[in-house]
């Protein structure tokens, strides 16, 4: 499962083992986006606006994780990303949604 946001075309993915899913999206630079896992359920929001809901995540194999990642595409040469306020919270696990330390 992945989400991925192609600010080269404007468009927000949904890439899951059924297929994937895509939508077009307008970004201003500022944007909130948040993904939502919820059980095997996955949702993209922009500015708290759902944009693909009801993605399947599909459920890692025995003794394999799941792993939040932040990148850019190589592809849009002479482009840039700038990742603000970062925050990955575990959310509803009892923890009040704070957000969890970074792995070292």
């Amino acid at each position: 499962m992945a989400a991925q946001v192609d600010t080269a075309r404007s468009i927000l993915w949904a890439r899951h083992a059924q297929g994937q899913e895509k939508r077009p999206v307008a970004l201003k630079g500022g944007d909130l986006i948040t993904v939502r896992v919820e059980g095997e359920i996955m949702s993209i929001l922009v500015d708290d606006k759902p944009l693909l809901t009801d993605q399947p995540v599909g459920t890692p194999a025995a003794g394999l994780t799941s792993y939040v990642a932040l990148g850019i595409d190589s592809a849009g040469w002479g482009k840039a990303a700038r990742f603000t306020g970062v925050q990955i919270r575990r959310l509803g696990a009892g923890d009040g949604g704070k957000a969890q330390p970074a792995a070292k």
